[in-house]
């Protein structure tokens, strides 16, 4: 007996489009949803609060996506020196890291990330364009595959212009197959026109898209889930401290009450520090009352769900929230348990650099190359540099000290790390800082020689014009 019994699957597209919009939006730091929310939960005294917006989507992508925070070195295998300054070029000028930066912060935000290499004809340069998953829809040979190369045709929505006047954007729906690149709907004569080419051509031969996904998407749909948990834990700590600012506010002041009078006569009484309240009958009485309402305990509520929240998506939450010192034990621990994301980001932008070399030079033998090969084809090594968390400045310089002397590393290979620049690089400056200060120490031991009377003023001269 088969019990697969199920022979429809309904997938919400509405509801994944909403979630991964206002997941973009908070991550851009657009926390209008947080005030919808508001409004839904009070519709009587939302205006009356004043949000507490905690950032908190944002800061997880800055804390998470940092495989391009610094510029990662790039070794493009079996090219030469001047042939790799070139292509390091190339990808300053596409502004190609802080696009793959974007690219990892709606990774780790949105579950879902894709990128766009396109042309430009009239200058013969190179866009990456980077759209939210949300504006972008897929459409595959095979219902099975999530695979870039069996897409069919692509429709992205666009930008096509702005009213300065009215601040409306004009939004566009374009088209790419492995063929063609039109506007499919787009205003006025925009319409069917080319999106990069006149004719409409796509002369590349597939679409040049690159797409990462934070889990594997649902058989037969191509984008992953939303991060729900990261929708859910952001509107909780928003409103959460909202409330407690209300609370506090509302519950929490001294609230005046004359006994004995009634409310007419007791409003024209005026309060404040430089006043004296005369009570001529002595059964009446003025007192404030204070409201004692569980704040400590709604914060620690809040604090504890954060807490938990952190710890189940990799992250130490003394180390995120920097309450306190942390030894350094815990910071070796919040190290490997990043760590493990981090390699798997690592695994996907590997395949993504490959693509995005492959793209780039084919687009530019397109448009300048001819029958001319202008960048070779060639394997994409990248080296990451993050950021390094030394416990002790001292310690950390004379770790890296005893790891040179036993062979383990060298001095060119850790400057590459920590500036962010190729080991060929680093050596030549290495090499010339040793030269420095070797003529340098050649002048003060003949500084040092002449002040013991065993040389002349002129031999000390002659030491620092050599």
């Amino acid at each position: 007996m088969i019990y697969l019994q199920k022979s429809v699957e309904v997938v919400d597209r509405n509801a994944w489009k909403e979630t991964t919009e206002i997941l973009w939006d908070y991550l851009r730091r657009d926390h209008s949803d947080t005030l919808n929310q508001l409004q839904h939960l009070y519709p009587k005294t939302w205006d009356q609060r004043v949000l507490r917006i905690v950032p908190f989507v944002h800061r997880i992508a800055r804390e998470l996506a940092g495989l391009y925070r610094k510029s990662p070195t790039r070794t493009h295998l079996g090219v030469s020196e001047e042939m790799q300054t070139r292509i390091n070029s190339l990808y300053k000028g596409a502004r190609a890291d802080i696009k793959l930066q974007t690219l990892q912060e709606h990774l780790v935000v949105l579950n879902n990330a894709c990128m766009f290499v396109w042309p430009m004809p009239k200058i013969g340069g190179i866009r990456l364009i980077v759209v939210p998953p949300h504006e972008v829809e897929v459409v595959t040979d095979d219902i099975l595959s999530d695979d870039v190369r069996d897409i069919e045709k692509v429709h992205i929505r666009l930008p096509v212009g702005y009213d300065e006047t009215t601040g409306i954007i004009a939004m566009g729906i374009a088209e790419i197959t492995p063929t063609t690149a039109i506007w499919k709907e787009a205003p006025g004569e925009m319409r069917g026109k080319g999106l990069w080419y006149e004719s409409g051509v796509n002369p590349l031969g597939r679409v040049p898209m690159i797409c990462l996904r934070g889990t594997d998407p649902q058989p037969g749909t191509w984008w992953a889930s939303p991060n729900e948990d990261l929708l859910t834990a952001q509107r909780a700590l928003s409103l959460g401290f909202t409330d407690l600012g209300y609370i506090a506010s509302t519950q929490g002041f001294g609230q005046p009450i004359i006994r004995g009078m009634s409310r007419a006569h007791a409003e024209e009484i005026e309060l404040g520090p430089e006043t004296i309240i005369g009570l001529p009958d002595p059964d009446q009485d003025f007192l404030y009352r204070h409201g004692s309402p569980p704040l400590s305990e709604y914060q620690v509520n809040t604090e504890n769900y954060l807490s938990v929240l952190l710890a189940h998506l990799g992250l130490s939450p003394g180390s995120f929230l920097k309450t306190g010192a942390v030894t350094a034990v815990a910071k070796a621990m919040d190290m490997i348990d990043r760590d493990v994301e981090r390699q798997r980001h690592i695994t996907m932008f590997d395949q993504a650099e490959q693509d995005l070399w492959k793209y780039m030079r084919e687009w530019v033998q397109i448009l300048r190359g001819g029958n001319q090969v202008i960048y070779p084809e060639a394997k994409v090594e990248v080296d990451y540099h993050e950021l390094e968390r030394p416990v002790d400045p001292l310690h950390d310089s004379q770790a890296i000290r005893m790891a040179i002397e036993d062979g383990r590393t060298t001095a060119a290979q850790e400057m590459a790390k920590s500036k962010g620049i190729s080991v060929t690089e680093a050596q030549r400056v290495v090499q010339a800082n040793l030269e420095e200060t070797a003529r340098l120490k050649s002048i003060l031991e003949a500084d040092q020689r002449v002040a013991q009377g065993r040389e002349t003023s002129s031999e000390l001269e002659l030491a620092i014009n050599v």
